[in-house]
């Protein structure tokens, strides 16, 4: 049987977010479903497909965590040995990386925001590692957004996150991938191979200064 190691507060995330799934996420996307029957004819009905979609999902990510909660290994991370390596359970800081990136998808954003420290920590690089940079992929953008950074940034947006982003003070650009004073967003993952050249070109022009 596969045992998934964690700490303590890691568990305690993956039970918050599982009852977040099944109180909030699932009902709302039940109801999207019945609103999108109403509209008629399912086989061209968009939003009833994009409901079921996100339905598919919503299910997928419980069934993953209740398998690894049910075989969860607890880790006590305060009786590992202090070797000055980032291992399991390693608190960092922003300034000991050279770059963060914001994943997109339907999930990792919202698992995400639920984690007050991964939000602190993103304000970290516009606060603390300000000269680093910063890629948000899709809806990762809504970490940019719980983080509150995004006033007068440029920024490509995922439509679900369009209104939020004007509203949070960013200029929104048309194009699929907008690059603002070392903020890289991109509205798609279609581009990712643009997106890692440009990153990869500033990470080694700071590793020649």
């Amino acid at each position: 049987m596969t045992q998934y190691p964690m700490t303590a507060k890691g568990a305690d995330m993956l039970r918050e977010e599982l009852q977040h799934l099944k109180s909030v996420k699932r009902p709302e996307i039940i109801k999207s479903i019945a609103e999108a029957r109403e509209h008629g004819d399912l086989k061209e009905n968009a939003e009833y497909h994009a409901a079921r979609e996100q339905q598919s999902f919503c299910e997928g990510r419980i069934q993953d965590i209740e398998g690894k909660l049910s075989n969860a290994q607890i880790i006590d991370v305060t009786k590992m040995p202090n070797n000055g390596k980032v291992i399991f359970g390693t608190t960092v800081t922003a300034q000991e990386y050279d770059a963060l990136i914001l994943p997109g998808g339907l999930f990792n954003p919202d698992a995400l925001l639920q984690d007050k420290d991964a939000i602190n920590f993103v304000k970290a690089f516009f606060t603390d590692a300000k000269d680093k940079p910063v890629v948000a992929i899709n809806q990762g953008t809504w970490m940019l957004l719980e983080a509150d950074v995004l006033k007068n940034r440029l920024v490509a947006s995922f439509p679900t996150v369009l209104n939020r982003l004007r509203n949070a003070g960013a200029k929104i650009v048309d194009r699929d991938l907008v690059v603002d004073k070392g903020l890289y967003t991109s509205r798609s993952s279609h581009n990712l191979a643009a997106l890692n050249q440009q990153v990869i070109q500033q990470l080694s022009k700071q590793q020649t200064h």
